[in-house]
């Protein structure tokens, strides 16, 4: 519990430095923006949590299994589809990266990706129908 107290310490010594240097409203500002800012990560973690919930239980695949390195074929579809919903719901690349513990390039690469396999499955759906009307 001491170094506790250590601690608390030296952030009010440096707190005071702080307002010493920018002055107490420029100070203020800066708690404000920084508490808005910790308030809005709050808000994207929740976001991320549940998007990792809801396409782990609709997939069947884990949330370690999302957040794994694991190539197999379910769980990298599972984690394409969570990291473009985390993308649509606004969360920033470095963020969705960081919270499937990859490079901010490879969820680019994972929406691109999940985007064309999309493309390719409606073709073919419009490929059958086309060829049913034709044929049926």
């Amino acid at each position: 519990m001491e170094w506790l107290e250590s601690y608390v310490a030296k952030m009010n010594w440096l707190r005071k430095k702080i307002i010493n240097w920018l002055g107490i409203e420029q100070f203020y500002k800066m708690e404000e923006m920084h508490q808005k800012n910790v308030n809005a990560l709050l808000v994207t973690n929740k976001r991320i949590k549940r998007i990792k919930k809801e396409v782990s239980t609709k997939t069947g695949v884990s949330i370690e299994e999302l957040e794994s390195r694991s190539r197999k074929q379910h769980i990298v579809r599972a984690r394409n589809i969570a990291m473009k919903r985390c993308r649509k719901s606004g969360v920033t690349l470095e963020r969705i990266g960081s919270a499937f513990n990859r490079h901010h390039s490879t969820v680019i690469h994972s929406i691109s990706t999940e985007d064309q396999d999309k493309e390719i499955k409606e073709l073919i759906l419009l490929q059958d129908d086309i060829c049913s009307k034709h044929h049926g």
